[in-house]
């Protein structure tokens, strides 16, 4: 039986790290302009710093699960869609895990 767990076959760990934060940055880019929102106004409406914003969007900071949250709902999204992989193509495989 499949639990669900995906792994990659040959790429190191701070790959997927890199790979989320660049999908997280570029779905909170693409609802923002969507919203018609600046980044500033983003950042108002969320309580982060402005110079936070900017760096999402360019994948390079790490958010815990609260900041994700706040994005989320400054934005009327579920925290699941900022999440979502629709740009990467999948290499991933589907193991069992005991």
């Amino acid at each position: 039986m499949c639990s669900g767990v995906y792994v990659h076959d040959s790429l190191p760990y701070s790959h997927f790290e890199s790979k989320t934060k660049k999908i997280t940055g570029e779905n909170v880019r693409r609802l923002r302009r969507a919203a018609n929102l600046s980044q500033e106004r983003l950042s108002e409406i969320s309580d982060l710093h402005p110079s936070s914003i900017g760096r999402l969007e360019r994948g390079v900071l790490n958010i815990t699960l609260d900041t994700l949250e706040q994005i989320a709902l400054a934005l009327n999204v579920t925290p699941d869609e900022l999440l979502q992989n629709d740009t990467f193509p999948s290499n991933d495989k589907q193991v069992s895990v005991m």
